[in-house]
């Protein structure tokens, strides 16, 4: 199946950013979570893609996952500086 079991979803969905992601993308995601592996020969064989498929869509989902860190990171409100006496 390509759903995931419910224990995976919790961690699943603990990515910050997941729920940006395109659904096909989070397919990938979880399959990784499900099969416990990256290796993008498994996962396109599971999926029924091709590997190079597969390496194109994590480069897209480090790239919005990336840009939305980038985002995250500039709206931080800036930390209180310490002086000290």
């Amino acid at each position: 199946s390509l759903y995931p079991a419910p224990h995976y979803r919790a961690g699943i969905e603990s990515i910050d950013g997941y729920n940006t992601l395109p659904p096909s993308l989070q397919r990938l995601v979880e399959a990784c979570f499900v099969l416990e592996t990256t290796d993008s020969r498994i996962l396109a064989a599971y999926l029924k893609q091709k590997p190079a498929v597969i390496r194109m869509d994590f480069q897209k989902i480090c790239t919005i996952l990336g840009e939305k860190f980038a985002l995250q990171k500039m709206h931080q409100p800036a930390s209180p500086s310490r002086e000290f006496a």
